[in-house]
This record gives C-alpha cells, structure tokens and sequence, in this order.
C-alpha cells in the first residue's frame, strides 16, 4: 500500500523537531501543518521555516552564552518598576549589597535550581544574613532560561491581539507589544540579547504565573518590598541562564 505524500513529510517533520531537542511541536503554524504536502509551495514553506528556527536557535543560544549581568539587571529593574507604576506601585530601588548577595547566592543555581538546600534552609536567607541585611519581610524569584523558549514566546505578526490568559492578574487588556505563546501568529526572534532574556523573565513572572499560583508576580508586585538584588549565572553545560530575585521591605 502506497504511502500518503502528507502524512509521510509530517512524520519528517515531527521527527526534525525531536532530534532539534524540542519538546513542543506545535511552535509549526497550523496554517502551514494542514496544507497539503503535494503543494510545492507548501514544502517551500517548511524549508524556510526551518531555516528560520535555526538561525533563532543559534541567536538564541549565542544570547545564552554571552549573558551580561549589568544589561540583565538594568533591563529587569526597569521593565519591572514600569510594570508596578502601572499599577500605581512604587518603584523598587536597587542596592549595592542586595546585588552582591543576590549573586553569591545566584552561584548555587548552576547545580542547585532550588529556594532551598539539602537541609531545606532557604538559601537567600543566608546570604542575606552574610551580607548584614535583616528585613523583617523578603522573597525570591528564580528563573531559567533556554533556547527553546525563544520558540515557545514570540511577539504576535502585526495586528494580532495578545491572548495570554491573564485574567488571574486582573488585566483586561494586554498590549499587543507584549510576548506570548502563539501557535501560527508569530514573529521569530530577528535578535536575541541579554535584555531579551529579561524581558522574557518578567514576562513569564507577571502574565503566566499561573503554574506557581501567581507566587512569583506578587512577590514582584509586592507594594511592601522597596529593595532588590538581581543575580545571573550560565549553565554551560545545559546551554541555559538562571537568574535570581531577591526582595525585600
């Protein structure tokens, strides 16, 4: 029995996105993944579409590697106060002993991506105390990024409205600016820098928080803490960045 041409180029294709280490394969646009395959234009598509990811791939990890903690802290730290001044909430002010802390700290993510260490002591904490700060109410946010999440948020094409489901957050309205998962209405990353990388996080933090039950946005948003230390670190080995967010009154 003679093989379907479609379904023949879309196990290629699914097969292509495994050994690219992805683990989503719907980052594909529908509209390209329903069209026949007997249509040349079709296979035209696929081909640059690949090319496309590929060259993001390779931007997005070279991002990674080259990570700058100076532009990751000016770029968060300003997007972040943009974000409570919407929100008619004081900025937050960043200081010299919170940001060394938070990048001592920031050192133990390369093998321990976790608040707490083997013990279970809260390891911010503890370099807090190192460093002489004592408040009376403090948080932390931890982040990690990859390549792939370049793919999996892109900013929405021209005219395409911003659907993240942020109702949780008490948003109506989101701009269209902002980032998302698209499914078949995006723009691939032209160019991926370290404020990309912060840009992302805060993203992540505010508008799909819903995994961690939006721990990670109040923590941000906490009209309480007027303090913050941000650290950054790579994981060479794994091709990933993490980051660290320490707050505090």
């Amino acid at each position: 029995m003679k093989e379907n041409k479609y379904r023949r180029l879309n196990r290629v294709l699914v097969s292509v996105f495994l050994c690219s280490g992805l683990l989503v394969t719907t980052v594909m646009p529908n509209s390209i993944m329903q069209v026949s395959a007997k249509s040349k234009t079709t296979q035209l598509s696929y081909q640059q579409e690949f090319k496309k990811m590929g060259k993001e791939n390779k931007r997005a990890k070279k991002a990674i590697k080259n990570a700058s903690l100076a532009q990751y802290r000016a770029t968060f730290l300003k997007e972040l106060n943009k974000e409570r001044a919407k929100r008619n909430i004081k900025p937050l002010k960043e200081k010299a002993n919170y940001d060394a802390a938070t990048q001592a700290r920031s050192a133990e993510l390369k093998d321990n991506y976790s608040h707490t260490d083997k013990a279970g002591q809260t390891i911010y904490l503890k370099y807090f105390k190192n460093a002489g700060i004592n408040p009376t109410a403090s948080g932390e946010c931890l982040s990690e990024e990859g390549h792939g999440d370049f793919q999996y948020y892109r900013y929405p094409k021209k005219g395409i409205k911003n659907k993240a489901a942020v109702s949780t957050a008490g948003i109506t309205k989101v701009s269209s600016k902002l980032l998302f998962h698209p499914y078949n209405s995006y723009r691939t990353w032209k160019k991926i820098s370290t404020a990309d990388i912060a840009k992302l996080d805060l993203y992540k933090y505010i508008y799909d928080d819903a995994a961690s039950n939006w721990g990670h946005r109040d923590n941000l948003l906490n009209k309480n803490y007027t303090k913050i230390g941000i650290g950054l670190v790579t994981v060479a080995k794994e091709g990933l960045v993490r980051t660290a967010i320490d707050l505090s009154n």
